[in-house]
């Protein structure tokens, strides 16, 4: 069978990430800047937020009730889409569309708050807690990407540049203003692993730097000292918290931000954190809140997608924060923590190139995460972090969302309340132990099945059928295999292939895939003949006659010997101008539209008329005794036969060419042809065409 193979080419574009720039040592520290200074004003319509602590521990309180920190880094960046992206420039119609589905996702999960960029407008700030009671955290960056100086983007912000400072600092204290009595707002967070940012500026997370570069770290956590103060000058009733990466320069942060009321820090240790919130409160006596954690869902050392695994560390680092948590006799500092994240990032690894490509490629090294590391090799997946899987976008332009095994741990997760009093060590290790993963994946499994039989019907195969025929021919009278057997088979497969990627578009295609294709069919006249290579035809050189080139040695008078034969749509003669089954074309003749009645052709050429001739052998006997010298009439050809005289051919001198000679015969017909008008015999219908019929049923001459 003949193969049609499609071969599709992928470019992919490599991305470098530009070094550090900036002196290798710091300037020194100049004067504090400047700060504008309002004063303070509450409207009763915020929420009062305060860290609560007594001899049991840290809590977190809004409007006096206790409020355990059950946090989403929440974002939407459909497919194609990266950083540049940002659902707060679309229509509000959108807008809210978008937060009708997510919020109520995250609400049905217990989720009770989500963690913002600065860039999140007041009003879906109150939007989001007024519908869904989901309060958000006000993140500014704090120059983690780059600073505004005097109206220039400045890509990597030198936190000892005193212009620097100064900008961050205003910046921050505009965003105070302009939050700070908005409902809905939990409290402020300060940068984002801004300690790792001292040591690269690429946005793409790569192996964790260790200690050095301690002098630049000090001019860092000086700043968010002074940030700290600015806030809290400005706004009492929302907490301050700081995106730290792990615990890195704990002893810088407790020595330069003695105001903090909360360390947060975006911890990736794997099931456990250790003796993190131990350490937290040794060195800062404070409350500790996880800014990131969690776990990807690909396995990259099986190259595969694996939810289960995600879920089971999730499960493992909440029992661990609940463990920690108020009254239950260890740290006793967990405040709760942001889980990372809820959906899938399409765009992190490469982040601006290959957008609609779910890349599996790992790009920081972690042991904490034993079950896909492998020494020296890269197992995190940036891109596979989302507690649901991102989805094409449907009919109203809002990307799908699947949730996976861990949306259902963390739902069953967050049904305890780790303050309530029946709550200790004995009853969350047993809630946490019931909490199966495998049990809870049937739902994100189903839901995968059938997407993927979605994604499968919007390209389907319809109408498949297959011919295969095959045919066995033998004729003593056959032209083209005189006197042979042929045996021969017709491959041949016709299906439809439907498309339909969206609801409203629909597209079909026919195919037919032509194998082998029979040579000896009684009927020449078939769909798969389409597939067989175009054969040239020679005219012989006895019909050739006014096809002959002017000057040509021969023409017409060089007839050489040759049987007859028959191909579909057209009629030859063989030698001597003999036709096939009776006829006298001097060219092929073309059939009939929709019938195979052989119509006149201008200069003379024939029809049959109605009668029967005899079959092909005796025609050709006849025709040889009347070819023999002194036959009947004095000459032979098929005018004898058909009752007429003949016209005698016109001698040509040899140093003509058979062109020349039809310009002179009588009667201006052709040498050798019998004007058309002459043959009126009744007994031509019927011809026969190598054994088919010339003229179908019912059809008659003229």
């Amino acid at each position: 069978m003949n193969a049609l193979i499609l071969v599709t080419s992928l470019a992919f574009t490599l991305g470098q990430v530009p070094p550090p720039s900036g002196p290798e040592t710091p300037p020194s520290p100049s004067d504090a800047p400047v700060v504008r200074v309002s004063p303070v004003t509450i409207n009763a319509a915020a929420q009062s937020v305060r860290v609560y602590r007594d001899e049991r521990g840290f809590k977190l309180q809004v409007n006096g009730r206790d409020f355990p920190i059950f946090g989403m880094n929440w974002g939407y960046t459909p497919i194609g889409e990266n950083y540049r992206y940002s659902l707060w420039t679309q229509k509000e119609d959108f807008i809210r569309a978008v937060l009708h589905r997510e919020m109520t996702l995250l609400r049905d999960m217990g989720v009770n708050a989500i963690r913002q960029f600065d860039d999140i407008p007041p009003q879906w700030v109150t939007y989001i807690h007024k519908n869904y009671g989901i309060y958000t955290v006000v993140n500014p960056l704090m120059g983690r990407y780059g600073t505004n100086v005097d109206g220039v983007m400045v890509p990597n912000t030198d936190y000892s540049n005193p212009n620097h400072r100064r900008a961050l600092l205003n910046d921050l204290a505009q965003k105070v203003e302009k939050y700070r009595d908005v409902p809905g707002v939990l409290m402020w967070m300060l940068g984002n692993e801004n300690n790792y940012g001292l040591h690269w500026t690429g946005y793409e997370i790569e192996a964790l730097p260790g200690q050095e570069d301690t002098a630049r770290a000090e001019h860092l956590y000086s700043l968010m000292g002074e940030a700290v103060r600015t806030i809290k000058q400005r706004d009492t009733l929302h907490p301050v918290s700081i995106a730290n990466g792990d615990l890195q320069y704990i002893d810088l942060i407790a020595r330069l931000m003695p105001e903090l009321d909360i360390l947060g820090s975006n911890v990736y240790r794997g099931p456990s954190a250790r003796d993190l919130f131990d350490e937290v409160l040794r060195k800062l006596n404070k409350p500790v809140m996880f800014t990131e954690f969690g776990a990807d869902a690909y396995d990259a050392k099986a190259g595969r997608e694996d939810h289960l695994a995600q879920a089971e560390y999730l499960r493992k680092q909440w029992e661990e924060i609940y463990s920690q948590a108020y009254g239950q006799g260890r740290a006793q500092n967990a405040l709760g923590g942001f889980v990372f994240q809820w959906v899938d990032g399409w765009w992190k690894y490469n982040q601006e190139a290959n957008l609609s490509i779910h890349d599996t490629t790992a790009s920081w090294p972690n042991g904490g995460y034993e079950s896909d590391f492998v020494p020296g090799q890269n197992n995190m997946n940036e891109e596979w972090f989302g507690i649901c899987a991102l989805g094409p976008e449907d009919e109203a332009g809002i990307a799908r969302i699947q949730p996976r095994t861990a949306y259902y741990v963390l739902q069953a997760a967050f049904r305890m309340d780790p303050y309530a009093p029946t709550t200790n060590p004995d009853t969350i290790r047993e809630h946490f132990a019931a909490i199966r993963p495998t049990e809870l994946s049937r739902g994100y499994e189903s839901s995968m099945a059938l997407a993927r039989a979605d994604d499968l019907s919007a390209v389907r195969v319809s109408n498949l059928r297959l011919l295969m025929d095959s045919s066995l021919s033998r004729g003593s009278i056959a032209t083209v295999r005189p006197n042979q057997v042929a045996a021969d088979h017709t491959e041949s497969i016709f299906f439809d292939l439907a498309l339909q990627p969206t609801s409203g578009v629909y597209g079909r295609a026919s195919f037919n895939v032509v194998g082998n294709v029979a040579q000896n069919r009684l009927n020449n006249i078939f769909y798969e003949n389409r597939g067989t290579p175009p054969r040239p035809r020679r005219p012989t050189a006895a019909w050739a006659g006014p096809r002959a080139r002017r000057g040509q040695p021969g023409g017409a008078a060089a007839a050489g010997p040759g049987p007859a034969r028959a191909v579909p749509g057209r009629v030859q003669a063989g030698p001597r101008g003999l036709p096939v089954g009776g006829l006298l074309p001097h060219r092929p003749l073309p059939l009939g539209r929709g019938r195979r009645l052989l119509r006149p052709l201008p200069r003379g050429e024939l029809r049959p008329r109605p009668g029967h001739l005899q079959g092909q052998r005796a025609l050709r006997r006849r025709l040889h005794r009347k070819e023999q010298p002194g036959g009947p009439q004095g000459g032979g050809g098929p005018g004898a036969l058909l009752g007429r005289q003949p016209v005698h051919r016109r001698q040509v001198p040899p140093e003509r060419g058979a062109g020349d000679a039809d310009a002179d015969a009588p009667g201006g017909h052709r040498p050798g042809l019998h004007p058309a008008h002459r043959l009126r015999h009744p007994r031509a219908r019927g011809a026969q065409v190598d054994g088919v019929t010339g003229m179908d049923e019912g059809a008659h001459g003229a």
